[in-house]
Order: C-alpha cells, then sequence, then structure tokens
C-alpha cells in the first residue's frame, strides 16, 4: 500500500524518507536498504549485512545503520519528521 501524499517511514531511523516499502530503497537519514525479505528486526538482512535491531542501534548510537556509511547519510528534513499517526 503507498500512502497518498506522504511517505513511508524507514523502518531503522523511523523517518518518513522511503517512497515505497520492500523496494530496496536506501533511506538517506540512516542509509538502511528497505529490504522486502526483511520480517523481522532480529533477523539477519543479506542487503545490510546485519539485523534491522543492529541497525536501530547503530543509529542510535552514531547516526546511521552501519559506521562505514556515516559519510553518506543526512539530517531528516522537516517533512519526513513522524506524524501523528506514531
Amino acid at each position: 500500500m503507498y500512502r497518498i501524499g506522504r511517505n513511508f517511514k524507514c523502518p531503522c531511523c523511523g523517518y518518513y524518507t522511503l517512497e515505497r516499502r520492500h523496494y530496496d530503497l536506501i533511506c538517506p537519514v540512516c542509509y538502511w536498504e528497505d529490504d522486502f525479505l526483511q520480517i523481522s528486526e532480529d533477523e539477519y538482512s543479506v542487503c545490510n549485512h546485519m539485523s534491522l535491531a543492529e541497525a536501530r542501534k547503530n543509529y542510535r548510537e552514531f547516526g546511521a545503520s552501519e559506521f562505514r556509511l556515516l559519510k553518506y547519510v543526512r539530517n531528516p528534513n522537516p517533512n519526513e519528521l513522524s506524524g501523528a499517526d506514531d
């Protein structure tokens, strides 16, 4: 399902940066690749080479899903902040 007028929430950083879910899109805020095979947060993601739980921990600690990707990330835009339905 696609949200009209609003992006989907990144499962890693929680910002609304993804135009679609599960299409291997990369979040520009945390650089998590939204893998369509990712089922649970503890499951290993082949695309990301770690679990979603590990990536979330990394994002909280230093601002990217993986330290080596820190140079690619950016701050969230105002329209990507969490919404009232969270």
